[in-house]
């Protein structure tokens, strides 16, 4: 999706509204062949992370891995530019609920491939884990294919 068109999605909505939010980006495996992940969560867009109950109850010696980049703000609280240039928007879940993000593989003409099929192929940073409850999200405006 372009910045454009993503920003004129956001006059339909008021900020920390659920909404259903897809995307997809091509991973490359350790053998050099590409995957299409497909990932759909509902979330919600122009909330200010540290006002989460969650992250304010956090023990301040917590060892919550953050894997920050800095960035700026082209939208606040919404759309965010990285340091390389890139538009993301940060898309918050609630623990809470019982909303799950769903994610799919498929080769690169469409065909769906099971997880477990590829994951010895898949480099660390694109495994991610079952077990970790995901409370944010930062994807990139351009992998965005429905909100």
């Amino acid at each position: 999706m372009k910045l454009n068109e993503f920003l004129s999605n956001l006059t339909n909505y008021k900020n920390g509204t659920y909404r259903h939010i897809e995307w997809e980006r091509v991973i490359t495996l350790k053998d050099g062949s590409k995957v299409i992940k497909h990932s759909s969560t509902v979330g919600r867009l122009g909330i200010n992370y540290g006002n989460l109950p969650s992250v304010k109850n956090r023990p301040e010696d917590n060892n919550t891995k953050t894997n920050y980049v800095p960035t700026e703000w082209l939208v606040k609280n919404i759309v965010k530019v990285t340091s390389t240039g890139k538009n993301v928007v940060m898309i918050y879940t609630n623990k809470n609920d019982n909303i799950k993000t769903k994610v799919n593989y498929f080769t690169e003409d469409g065909t769906p491939v099971k997880k477990e099929d590829i994951i010895n192929k898949m480099y660390a940073k694109d495994k991610g884990s079952s077990n970790q409850v995901v409370e944010l999200f930062t994807v990139n405006i351009e992998d965005i294919i429905t909100i």
